[in-house]
């Protein structure tokens, strides 16, 4: 998986902007989904198998730990039907933004080129200035998240067993093809669960430790690929 793309990280005042966190939460993402995704190759399930992502899901984090119940939580909190909308927030800043990215999953022709906009969307936020601190962090945790989210979608197609039959065809799957027939759905569902697991951080009278707030994130991905499967 190709890391974000990010500018040249400069030490700012802001630290809630700062760059260096948001790739330390992408990789962090991206360690707790390929561990509990080779768990799950190991015992020939997917994604599917709520039971075995939870088995999985212990053995990575530990089932005491603060991460592991961040995942938990937002595992079974991640609607089966969650999509990419943005009508749930009041703010403005985030409702324009969510739309704008929403509407970049829809006229996609593939996956890299959903990703490159993501890529290119994380500079265009954290340049933008007159954005509110604490949007600009919300945005750009959701983005950077986003991103990897769908890297993984991606790059592990067996591990989601879809309605229509496509298991284990990656190699054999044309990627337009899988992307244009339920891949953009399923992406709708990964953002729509990444955004939930976000807004319920968000409303913690406490900011989240890293660890926590990627065991969340990587609960509510979880979360949506089961949910891509069952909806998609």
């Amino acid at each position: 998986m190709s890391l974000i793309a990010f500018s040249a990280c400069e030490k700012t005042k802001d630290q809630a902007t700062d760059s260096k966190q948001y790739l330390e939460l992408a990789s962090a993402v991206t360690k707790g989904l390929t561990d509990i995704g080779n768990n799950l190759l190991v015992e020939k399930k997917t994604f599917n198998s709520k039971e075995d992502v939870i088995k999985s899901a212990k053995l990575f984090f530990g089932d005491n730990s603060q991460s592991y119940n961040a995942f938990l939580s937002e595992y079974n909190n991640a609607q089966l039907k969650t999509t990419l909308v943005s009508s749930s927030f009041t703010d403005p800043e985030i409702n324009n933004e969510i739309n704008k990215i929403s509407q970049a999953l829809q006229n996609s022709e593939d996956p890299s080129s959903f990703i490159k906009f993501l890529k290119n969307e994380f500079d265009n936020v954290k340049a933008n200035n007159n954005l509110q601190p604490e949007n600009k962090d919300f945005l750009l945790k959701f983005i950077v998240t986003y991103q990897v989210s769908i890297e993984y979608l991606s790059n592990n197609l067996e591990l989601v067993a879809s309605t229509n039959g496509i298991v284990g065809e990656k190699s054999s799957l044309q990627i337009e093809s899988w992307w244009t027939s339920w891949g953009k759905c399923a992406a709708g569902i990964l953002g729509g669960a990444g955004l939930g697991a976000l807004t319920g951080l968000a409303a913690g009278s406490v900011v989240p430790a890293l660890g926590t707030t990627a065991g969340a994130i990587i609960g509510g991905v979880a979360g949506g690929l089961l949910g891509a499967a069952t909806a998609c």
